[in-house]
């Protein structure tokens, strides 16, 4: 399980157009729940063993919907 407490910046110049931004990190997409290799691994485990969705959901611990 990863858990990723993603830093909010913001700039003090009222002239800055962006005003606030988040980290961003390779492998993790903005607003995204899982990352590339919980995506990759999922995709591998319902390919190669067809498991049900949620049976795949409870295994990495996510929702249905998430998978």
């Amino acid at each position: 399980m990863l858990v990723w407490n993603k830093r909010r910046w913001c700039c003090k110049d009222p002239d800055c157009p962006a005003k606030t931004w988040t980290e961003q990190v390779a492998g993790i997409e903005p607003r995204a729940v899982l990352t590339d290799r919980v995506r990759a691994e999922i995709a591998r485990c319902i390919g190669e063993e067809a498991p049900s969705l949620a049976e795949v959901a409870r295994s990495f611990a996510v929702s249905w919907s998430s998978v």
